[in-house]
């Protein structure tokens, strides 16, 4: 079993100059019945497996789906994230120097209007009922194309609780010196 595939290639001036192709096995990846697992199955068992949180917004601003680490980490249910029943504001959002944020889905409205990235440059404080305050690294990303609704972002976010509390106390003890 392979999965073959041709590419057009184009000079600069868009005349085709050939192809590029690739040949790719997938007998290992077969199950014992000759088929592929279907891809919506593999592509959730591969989020789901990430030890980072990802949410995935659609168009309207409302989570569509979520893994387990965005569960674990924010002390949310599935269903409680996928219905909007997480009362985010209620939980305190602050950027890293402590500044409360308007919204907490200022980022995703962002990245909805603007289809810029961010990645890796937000820093999220937040206090989850009946835990202590969490900082996470967040990410976001327009996921336009490829059969996407447009519009779709996908948050994904990693806890940096240990780190940000380091960073802090560095500062501190610089600030006393």
């Amino acid at each position: 079993w392979t999965d073959t595939r041709a590419t057009p290639v184009h000079d600069r001036g868009d005349t085709l100059v050939g192809f590029a192709g690739s040949v790719l096995d997938l007998t290992a990846v077969l199950d014992r019945h000759g088929a592929l697992p279907a891809p919506d199955t593999v592509a959730a068992a591969m989020v789901d497996a990430l030890p980072h949180g990802v949410l995935v917004y659609g168009p309207d601003g409302v989570v569509e789906a979520c893994n387990r680490a965005a569960e674990e980490l924010l002390g949310a249910g599935r269903d409680d994230l996928l219905n909007g029943t997480v009362p985010w504001t209620t939980w305190d959002p602050v950027d890293s120097d402590g500044t409360p944020l308007a919204s907490p889905d200022a980022l995703t409205e962002a990245v909805l209007r603007t289809a810029d990235p961010l990645a890796g440059s937000l820093v999220v404080g937040f206090t989850p009922p009946a835990r202590a305050r969490l900082w996470v690294d967040v990410t976001a990303r327009r996921l336009d194309g490829n059969g996407i609704e447009p519009g779709t972002v996908l948050v994904s976010f990693r806890d940096i609780t240990g780190r940000k509390r380091i960073e802090d106390e560095l500062r501190d003890s610089e600030a006393y010196l």
